[in-house]
């Protein structure tokens, strides 16, 4: 078969591992779209659970607030591997949504929902993270936005059974368990652990046999070793180097603190080695780009519509079923999301990025205009074409890339606890936007729209200062771009560039030296 349409084994089993590891994000965007297509069943008289309008921005916010312990639980699930971090994802998004098929009552309700939020906080690091250690670097760009197409496609699952079964919002959540109890099962038993994962934990072999199942190959090949040598040689040198500076550490520890005790000492040298660690250009630089493009993110309302879809509709005057216009929202994320995975490699996240925010900037800016002068001529195509713009440019860019770029940009020493990191900082993100917006929206429609347009016109000029470009480069490319402090170059100039002085024991050995004069 693999002869027939011309595509290498590797590249089919890669694949196959990728979109048996995005079935965990289907769950979580089920998640994410179910309080948009149940919240008027919930809110009127025709169902046996009521929510009144105190708990109405509750039920939507409680997963957000739920991902916030679940991006704590996955600094401790990820040091176990990648693996067992889906694996638990799914099984709490599983029982998440068996208890809100089951309830009755507001608390049990609520519970559930909490359940499904944690889920999404475990797998939003463990996914991009695994994709991005298994893959090779021509698929990387492409792989590592996959998991927002899953999570698109757990939305656009919600959004049709919601416009199927408008009313019965406890079907809805019993078909949603099938997804994530799959996703477990396939997890368990067909994904292999991160080889990258389990060469950090001096299980060599392991990681070997884990890489060839991954590459679908029976035996190793030219290739396979060659890749497997890159992995492990730069393992051990970052081995290395950690234990260099270890021995720098402790040798200014005892000179500095000779006087002190013994317990006084250790907690001083963590929190002296914490702060060594965050000084560490690859590791304050990253973490602030990528923490300021998830305040963006989450306060242009890139994530408000897809919670309160159903709402903002009917808000904007639009006459068309709502529920209908979400599955449209909904496929719309799914295709434009494969647009900007395809696009990843060719034209690079920064660009995407920066025509995503122009793009909403402009459709924003086109419906405040509307609401403020032209409400009253009842033209309702034109809200609907500046949601629907605004959906797409958003799902091209700033709905993807920086999840995409977690695993990217923070070193392999440190991603399983700065991924983790910047995840919980982006749910608590989310949980302001999400309980600003039935406030905001009450005291001024208009003025809501103009604020989501003005931070996307924001996050736009910052984009363009401020964020790398990552297409084509290594993580050794990327963390020496940091430590250099320069934007890194573009994969064609770095593969020519050099001087013929390469250090042997230098620590990245594939990295720009420079451009050759």
């Amino acid at each position: 078969m693999y002869s027939r349409l011309n595509v290498p084994r590797e590249v089919c089993f890669l694949l196959l591992c990728t979109v048996l590891c995005n079935l965990t994000m289907i769950g979580s965007g089920s998640t994410i779209g179910y309080s948009s297509v149940v919240l008027s069943v919930l809110m009127s008289n025709h169902s046996s659970i009521t929510l009144n309008a105190t708990e109405m921005p509750l039920f939507v916010s409680l997963p957000v607030i739920s991902q916030i312990f679940g991006c704590l639980l996955s600094l401790i699930t990820m040091k176990y591997g990648r693996r067992c971090s889906m694996v638990i994802a799914n099984a709490t998004c599983s029982l998440g949504w068996i208890v809100i098929a089951s309830s009755y009552s507001v608390t049990q309700l609520f519970i559930g929902r909490m359940l499904t939020g944690a889920a999404i906080g475990i797998c939003a690091t463990a996914v991009p993270i695994y994709l991005e250690e298994i893959s090779t670097p021509s698929w990387r760009e492409f792989l590592t936005i996959t998991p927002n197409t899953g999570l698109a496609f757990g939305v656009v699952i919600v959004y049709f059974l919601g416009f199927l079964m408008q009313d019965n919002w406890r079907l809805i959540a019993t078909l949603c368990i099938i997804p994530p109890t799959l996703s477990m099962l396939f997890t368990i038993f067909f994904i292999p652990e991160s080889p990258v994962w389990l060469l950090t934990k001096c299980r060599k072999e392991a990681a070997r046999i884990a890489l060839l199942r991954i590459r679908g190959l029976l035996q190793e090949t030219v290739e396979f070793r060659e890749e497997f040598a890159k992995m492990a040689n730069y393992n051990e040198q970052l081995k290395k180097l950690e234990s260099e500076q270890s021995c720098r550490s402790d040798v200014s520890s005892t000179e500095e603190t000779s006087d002190e005790s013994s317990s006084t000492m250790s907690v001083w040298d963590k929190l002296k080695s914490i702060l060594r660690t965050i000084c560490l250009p690859e590791v304050w630089k990253p973490l602030a780009i990528l923490n300021f493009y998830f305040i963006f993110q989450q306060f242009s309302g890139v994530y408000v519509i897809t919670a309160y879809a159903v709402d903002m509709i009917v808000n904007a005057k639009i006459t068309m079923d709502p529920f209908l216009i979400t599955v449209v929202i909904g496929i719309i994320e799914v295709v434009v999301t494969l647009i900007a995975a395809c696009c990843s490699s060719r034209i690079g996240r920064r660009t995407i990025s920066i025509v995503s925010g122009i793009g909403m900037s402009i459709s924003l800016g086109a419906l405040g205009t509307y609401m403020q002068f032209f409400e009253d001529a009842s033209v309702a195509v034109l809200p609907l074409v500046c949601i629907l713009v605004f959906v797409t440019f958003a799902s091209f860019g700033f709905l993807v890339i920086p999840w995409a770029m977690i695993g990217e940009l923070y070193p392999t020493k440190y991603v399983s606890v700065l991924g983790p990191l910047t995840t919980f900082f982006a749910c608590v993100f989310n949980f302001g936007a999400l309980q600003l917006y039935p406030t905001m929206v009450t005291q001024d429609e208009t003025a809501t729209i103009y604020f989501y347009c003005l931070i996307s016109v924001v996050a736009t000029f910052y984009l363009t200062i401020a964020l790398p470009e990552t297409r084509g480069k290594t993580k050794q490319q990327i963390e020496e771009a940091f430590r250099r402090n320069s934007r890194v170059k573009d994969a064609r100039e770095i593969s020519e560039a050099t001087d013929g002085k390469h250090r042997s024991s230098d620590l990245f050995d594939f990295v720009w030296h420079g451009p050759a004069d």
